[in-house]
Protein backbone atom coordinates (compact mmCIF):
# COMPACT_ATOMS: atom_id res chain seq x y z
CA UNK A 1 0.00 0.00 0.00
CA UNK A 2 3.10 2.39 0.78
CA UNK A 3 3.80 1.94 -3.05
CA UNK A 4 0.56 2.27 -4.46
CA UNK A 5 -0.34 5.25 -1.86
CA UNK A 6 -3.95 3.90 -1.44
CA UNK A 7 -6.14 3.60 1.12
CA UNK A 8 -7.81 0.34 1.07
CA UNK A 9 -10.84 -0.65 3.30
CA UNK A 10 -10.62 -4.19 2.79
CA UNK A 11 -7.81 -6.67 1.95
CA UNK A 12 -7.25 -7.20 -1.61
CA UNK A 13 -5.70 -10.18 -3.50
CA UNK A 14 -3.08 -10.37 -6.34
CA UNK A 15 -3.21 -12.30 -8.96
CA UNK A 16 -1.38 -12.82 -12.37
CA UNK A 17 -3.97 -12.95 -15.30
CA UNK A 18 -2.53 -14.65 -18.73
CA UNK A 19 -4.02 -13.96 -21.33
CA UNK A 20 -4.25 -13.28 -25.29
CA UNK A 21 -2.76 -9.93 -26.97
CA UNK A 22 -6.38 -9.48 -28.75
CA UNK A 23 -8.48 -10.10 -25.81
CA UNK A 24 -6.86 -8.04 -23.38
CA UNK A 25 -8.05 -4.53 -24.69
CA UNK A 26 -11.18 -5.99 -24.03
CA UNK A 27 -10.90 -7.50 -21.02
CA UNK A 28 -9.53 -4.89 -19.13
CA UNK A 29 -12.04 -2.18 -20.30
CA UNK A 30 -14.44 -4.15 -18.64
CA UNK A 31 -12.21 -4.72 -15.26
CA UNK A 32 -11.38 -1.05 -15.14
CA UNK A 33 -15.35 -0.10 -15.43
CA UNK A 34 -16.22 -1.93 -12.42
CA UNK A 35 -13.87 0.19 -10.44
CA UNK A 36 -12.38 -2.39 -7.69
CA UNK A 37 -9.15 -3.52 -9.36
CA UNK A 38 -5.51 -1.96 -9.34
CA UNK A 39 -2.88 -2.74 -11.59
CA UNK A 40 0.58 -2.90 -11.23
CA UNK A 41 3.17 -1.74 -13.74
CA UNK A 42 5.53 -4.20 -14.25
CA UNK A 43 7.82 -2.10 -16.53
CA UNK A 44 8.12 1.04 -14.17
CA UNK A 45 11.46 1.64 -15.74
CA UNK A 46 10.28 1.63 -19.60
CA UNK A 47 10.31 4.62 -21.22
CA UNK A 48 6.93 5.63 -23.25
CA UNK A 49 8.97 4.65 -26.50
CA UNK A 50 9.71 1.18 -25.68
CA UNK A 51 6.36 -0.34 -24.36
CA UNK A 52 4.26 -1.66 -26.99
CA UNK A 53 1.52 0.60 -27.18
CA UNK A 54 2.93 3.50 -27.93
CA UNK A 55 0.92 3.58 -30.84
CA UNK A 56 -1.99 3.09 -29.05
CA UNK A 57 -0.95 6.39 -26.86
CA UNK A 58 -0.54 8.61 -30.71
CA UNK A 59 -3.82 7.42 -31.80
CA UNK A 60 -5.39 8.76 -28.43
CA UNK A 61 -3.32 12.14 -28.84
CA UNK A 62 -4.83 12.79 -32.67
CA UNK A 63 -8.21 11.34 -31.47
CA UNK A 64 -8.31 14.23 -28.45
CA UNK A 65 -6.83 16.81 -31.31
CA UNK A 66 -10.37 15.94 -33.20
CA UNK A 67 -12.24 15.85 -30.26
CA UNK A 68 -11.41 19.47 -29.28
CA UNK A 69 -11.95 20.39 -32.84
CA UNK A 70 -15.58 19.43 -32.71
CA UNK A 71 -15.79 20.09 -28.99
CA UNK A 72 -14.95 24.02 -29.97
CA UNK A 73 -17.34 24.22 -32.89
CA UNK A 74 -20.17 22.73 -30.55
CA UNK A 75 -19.69 25.29 -28.18
CA UNK A 76 -19.64 27.89 -30.94
CA UNK A 77 -22.67 26.71 -31.94
CA UNK A 78 -23.88 26.59 -28.06
CA UNK A 79 -24.24 23.15 -28.01
CA UNK A 80 -23.79 20.76 -24.36
CA UNK A 81 -22.02 17.36 -24.94
CA UNK A 82 -22.97 14.90 -22.63
CA UNK A 83 -19.99 12.96 -22.03
CA UNK A 84 -21.68 9.64 -20.50
CA UNK A 85 -21.25 7.60 -23.57
CA UNK A 86 -21.21 4.08 -21.76
CA UNK A 87 -24.54 3.05 -23.02
CA UNK A 88 -23.07 3.71 -26.69
CA UNK A 89 -20.05 1.29 -26.66
CA UNK A 90 -20.49 -1.58 -27.83
CA UNK A 91 -19.39 -4.57 -25.61
CA UNK A 92 -17.28 -6.44 -28.46
CA UNK A 93 -14.28 -4.98 -30.17
CA UNK A 94 -11.54 -2.71 -28.92
CA UNK A 95 -12.82 0.64 -27.62
CA UNK A 96 -10.03 2.45 -29.50
CA UNK A 97 -11.39 1.28 -32.65
CA UNK A 98 -15.15 1.66 -32.09
CA UNK A 99 -14.36 5.35 -30.71
CA UNK A 100 -11.78 6.20 -33.89
CA UNK A 101 -14.72 5.27 -36.22
CA UNK A 102 -17.26 6.94 -34.03
CA UNK A 103 -15.01 10.02 -34.33
CA UNK A 104 -14.49 9.93 -38.15
CA UNK A 105 -18.06 9.68 -38.58
CA UNK A 106 -18.98 13.14 -36.74
CA UNK A 107 -16.07 15.00 -38.93
CA UNK A 108 -17.43 13.57 -41.68
CA UNK A 109 -21.39 14.96 -41.05
CA UNK A 110 -19.59 18.20 -39.57
CA UNK A 111 -17.74 18.64 -42.50
CA UNK A 112 -21.05 18.40 -44.54
CA UNK A 113 -23.38 20.57 -42.26
CA UNK A 114 -20.27 23.30 -43.05
CA UNK A 115 -20.51 22.89 -46.30
CA UNK A 116 -24.09 23.28 -46.35
CA UNK A 117 -24.20 26.12 -43.95
CA UNK A 118 -21.29 28.19 -46.05
CA UNK A 119 -23.24 27.91 -48.89
CA UNK A 120 -26.51 28.96 -47.62
CA UNK A 121 -24.78 31.65 -45.89
CA UNK A 122 -23.00 32.64 -49.78
CA UNK A 123 -26.52 32.28 -51.24
CA UNK A 124 -28.24 34.90 -48.55
CA UNK A 125 -25.63 37.84 -48.56
CA UNK A 126 -26.28 37.37 -53.09
CA UNK A 127 -29.53 37.37 -52.00
CA UNK A 128 -28.78 40.44 -49.98
CA UNK A 129 -26.91 42.08 -52.14
CA UNK A 130 -29.73 42.00 -55.22
CA UNK A 131 -31.93 43.48 -52.48
CA UNK A 132 -29.82 46.51 -51.82
CA UNK A 133 -29.30 47.19 -55.23
CA UNK A 134 -33.10 46.69 -56.06
CA UNK A 135 -34.34 49.05 -53.39
CA UNK A 136 -31.76 51.97 -54.76
CA UNK A 137 -33.82 52.00 -58.06
CA UNK A 138 -33.17 55.61 -58.17
CA UNK A 139 -29.90 55.95 -57.73
CA UNK A 140 -28.95 53.13 -60.78
CA UNK A 141 -31.84 55.13 -63.43
CA UNK A 142 -29.84 55.75 -66.45
CA UNK A 143 -31.28 58.93 -68.37
CA UNK A 144 -28.02 59.98 -70.22
CA UNK A 145 -27.48 56.81 -71.95
CA UNK A 146 -24.28 56.03 -70.68
CA UNK A 147 -23.47 52.18 -70.12
CA UNK A 148 -23.52 51.23 -66.44
CA UNK A 149 -22.26 49.18 -64.06
CA UNK A 150 -24.05 47.83 -60.61
CA UNK A 151 -23.40 45.71 -57.52
CA UNK A 152 -21.87 45.64 -54.14
CA UNK A 153 -18.17 45.79 -53.19
CA UNK A 154 -16.75 45.59 -49.86
CA UNK A 155 -16.68 49.05 -48.06
CA UNK A 156 -12.78 48.87 -47.90
CA UNK A 157 -12.00 48.55 -50.81
CA UNK A 158 -14.15 51.42 -52.51
CA UNK A 159 -11.25 53.67 -53.07
CA UNK A 160 -9.32 50.92 -54.78
CA UNK A 161 -12.34 50.37 -56.84
CA UNK A 162 -12.53 54.13 -58.07
CA UNK A 163 -8.49 54.39 -58.56
CA UNK A 164 -8.43 51.36 -61.40
CA UNK A 165 -11.47 52.10 -62.82
CA UNK A 166 -10.55 55.97 -63.30
CA UNK A 167 -6.76 54.28 -64.84
CA UNK A 168 -8.52 51.53 -67.10
CA UNK A 169 -11.28 54.07 -68.79
CA UNK A 170 -8.32 56.85 -68.78
CA UNK A 171 -10.93 59.29 -66.74
CA UNK A 172 -14.25 58.55 -69.04
CA UNK A 173 -16.06 57.02 -65.65
CA UNK A 174 -18.72 58.65 -63.04
CA UNK A 175 -18.77 56.93 -59.57
CA UNK A 176 -21.63 56.94 -57.16
CA UNK A 177 -21.63 54.74 -53.91
CA UNK A 178 -23.50 53.94 -50.83
CA UNK A 179 -22.26 52.19 -47.95
CA UNK A 180 -25.16 49.67 -46.85
CA UNK A 181 -26.16 50.32 -43.37
CA UNK A 182 -26.05 46.72 -42.29
CA UNK A 183 -23.35 44.39 -42.38
CA UNK A 184 -22.97 41.03 -43.67
CA UNK A 185 -22.09 37.81 -42.76
CA UNK A 186 -19.29 35.89 -44.50
CA UNK A 187 -19.06 31.92 -44.25
CA UNK A 188 -15.78 32.48 -41.88
CA UNK A 189 -18.30 33.93 -39.56
CA UNK A 190 -16.66 37.25 -39.75
CA UNK A 191 -18.92 40.64 -40.15
CA UNK A 192 -17.84 42.52 -43.53
CA UNK A 193 -19.12 46.07 -44.40
CA UNK A 194 -20.07 46.68 -47.95
CA UNK A 195 -21.38 49.45 -50.27
CA UNK A 196 -23.79 49.93 -53.25
CA UNK A 197 -22.28 51.00 -56.17
CA UNK A 198 -22.72 52.43 -59.76
CA UNK A 199 -20.48 53.08 -62.48
CA UNK A 200 -21.26 54.85 -65.46
CA UNK A 201 -19.26 54.41 -69.01
CA UNK A 202 -19.47 56.34 -72.26
CA UNK A 203 -18.12 53.02 -73.60
CA UNK A 204 -19.69 49.46 -73.34
CA UNK A 205 -15.76 47.95 -74.17
CA UNK A 206 -15.15 48.99 -70.47
CA UNK A 207 -17.76 46.99 -69.33
CA UNK A 208 -15.76 43.71 -68.96
CA UNK A 209 -12.66 45.42 -67.26
CA UNK A 210 -15.10 46.85 -64.78
CA UNK A 211 -16.62 43.69 -63.99
CA UNK A 212 -13.72 42.24 -63.49
CA UNK A 213 -11.76 44.66 -61.45
CA UNK A 214 -14.76 44.57 -59.23
CA UNK A 215 -14.71 40.74 -58.69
Amino acid sequence: EACSGLLRSESMTKYDIVMQRDACHSILYHVGRVGKAQFIDLRAGDTAFMRPFTASVRRCDDLERRLKLILEQMKACGIEPHTDIAGEMSTTGHPLDQLENAIEKKEEELRQINRALDSLQVQTNRLREMYEIAVRDGAVENTSGAYMVVGTIPTSVVDNFARMAYRISRGNVFLRTDTIAEDFEEPNGQMAKKSFIVVYTPSNRLLPKLKKIGE
